[in-house]
């Protein structure tokens, strides 16, 4: 995504991606993997400059019924005022069922 703007100092342009993958491996178990970032333009007089957010998530699912997956992963990321990478372990349990 690329977006541009006028400022008081002229055009500013902010810039943007999310990519996302999925594989399954067996009829029960998947991977995933994503990836985004944001860059933006802070206007500050006299000069501009540009911050940006980065994050990275990988994960392994398993689906223990067909309403109820378990999920495991690793997350990495960078908010835009951070100066150092920020890491965690994640874990999720989804239901999905159709209403109607």
């Amino acid at each position: 995504v690329r977006d541009r703007f006028d400022t008081p100092s002229g055009a500013a342009i902010a810039r943007g991606f999310n990519l996302q993958a999925t594989q399954t491996l067996t009829p029960r178990i998947f991977a995933a993997v994503r990836a985004t970032r944001a860059s933006s333009p802070v206007v500050a007089v006299p000069t501009d400059i540009r911050r940006s957010a980065t994050a990275f998530e990988t994960s392994v699912g398993y689906r223990l019924t067909t309403e109820l997956t378990v999920r495991g992963g690793y997350q990495r990321e960078r908010s835009y005022r951070d100066l150092e990478w920020s890491n965690a372990a994640v874990m999720s349990m989804v239901w999905a069922e159709r209403w109607w």
